[in-house]
């Protein structure tokens, strides 16, 4: 499944997040993380995005608790919002339990209008 990671607040942040989550162990065992700009014309060098392709539940659970770790070392309260390939969003400002059983549970659900097996790793969105 691919998750697109955004912030509006600040690109350094995202950027420090995305760095993060491709140096931690858990998450690269089961997931491709990459930095891109979004692509938005009319903008000075875009936005910054994190792309992520998940291959796995435990993925998914690692990408959320590696999260909540990196927010828990930052001072800044950024609101980071997690888009699945299907559209289906999560925003989150902590790094709370909660936070990361938003996350999990929000981002496991069933795809809308397809199943699981048709958005896993097919590169769309």
């Amino acid at each position: 499944m691919r998750i697109v990671i955004t912030a509006d607040e600040s690109d350094d942040e995202l950027r420090r997040l995305g760095h993060w989550l491709r140096d931690d162990d858990d998450v690269a065992k089961s997931a491709d993380v990459s930095l891109r700009t979004s692509g938005q014309s009319g903008q000075m060098g875009g936005l910054e995005i994190i792309d992520v392709v998940v291959s796995n539940a435990v993925g998914l659970a690692s990408l959320a608790i590696a999260y909540a770790s990196w927010r828990n070392s930052r001072r800044q309260h950024l609101s980071v919002t997690f888009t699945r390939d299907d559209g289906l969003e999560v925003t989150v400002r902590g790094g709370s339990a909660a936070d990361i059983r938003q996350i999990s549970d929000s981002l496991s659900q069933p795809y809308r209008g397809r199943d699981l097996e048709q958005g896993a790793g097919h590169g769309k969105g």
